[in-house]
């Protein structure tokens, strides 16, 4: 099983006091849903303490709202050009932080993922990408195989940690309201049901996309990059086995192989079922 193992194991930058002073911590690849995650979970809070919402995440100020701290952690080290952050361990989160509170992984299909990540690198990324989707999912900084490497990583480190709950995109489809409940009890609330479900209404795929497409939401949260173009939305599907319709043959052969040494736990390993319909 390919783990990535980062190069520094410390966080002696800013963010490392982020890590060690928030409530909890929301970690995921890039484009695995966790917007959509966060905009369920701050409504929800907002609803909860009777403040407005605010998508922000972590704000070192707040004494009502739990402080998430919502986070690409390893897979932005590997990612970062900077050599001044890799020594800093900018990115990490320290052993410590990671094992003393609750921690949320939301993933998904890696398919899916590299599909809406290519959508990205062309669309929306300071540095757009130049190359084929065939291209992006053979890359070694944020292809298959690396994405692979950093999810194992995680799994691996929360082995074992009671206090972990493990988000699969398919599921905010299928049960929002067993996961939406179960993260509010996992940062020591007492789930209201009224606000689980308003949470959810509020936080369906064409309701994002109409707040987007109005201009953001949380201080330019969700802001498309051109508003004529629906794959530069940074909510830009929101399908469940929607890769087909964009990976070749031989990509998908490429990615089953690689995908045999994700941890099983995650389900990814066969090819699933595809699925075109909305959310």
């Amino acid at each position: 099983m390919k783990v990535y193992t980062p190069s520094v194991t410390w966080n002696i930058s800013r963010k490392g006091a982020r890590y060690r002073q928030a409530s909890a911590l929301v970690l995921s690849v890039p484009k695995s849903g966790r917007t959509w995650f966060r905009v369920m979970l701050s409504k929800y809070l907002s609803l909860h303490f009777g403040e407005q919402l605010d998508i922000g995440g972590y704000d070192e100020t707040s004494t009502v709202l739990p402080n998430i701290l919502y986070s690409h952690e390893i897979w932005s080290h590997r990612m970062t050009s900077s050599v001044r952050r890799r020594l800093l361990g900018f990115y990490i989160c320290p052993e410590s932080a990671l094992l003393d509170k609750p921690v949320m992984v939301v993933h998904r299909d890696p398919r899916d993922v590299l599909v809406s990540l290519y959508f990205h690198a062309r669309k929306r990324s300071r540095r757009l990408f130049q190359g084929s989707i065939a291209e992006l999912v053979r890359d070694k900084e944020r292809g298959a195989a690396a994405m692979v490497a950093v999810m194992n990583a995680w799994r691996e480190r929360l082995s074992g940690k009671s206090d972990v709950l493990w988000i699969a995109y398919a599921e905010l489809h299928s049960r929002p309201e067993a996961l939406l409940t179960a993260a509010v009890a996992l940062l020591g609330l007492d789930p209201n049901p009224e606000f689980v479900h308003q949470a959810i209404d509020f936080s369906r795929f064409d309701n994002m996309r109409k707040l987007e497409n109005q201009g953001g939401l949380g201080k330019g949260f969700l802001s498309p990059r051109n508003a004529a173009d629906p794959e530069s939305f940074k909510v830009r599907s929101g399908v469940v086995g929607g890769y087909g319709k964009h990976l070749a043959a031989e990509d998908l052969i490429y990615i089953d192989r690689v995908l045999q040494d994700l941890d099983p736990f995650f389900g990814y390993s066969v090819s699933v079922e595809r699925d075109s319909s909305p959310s």
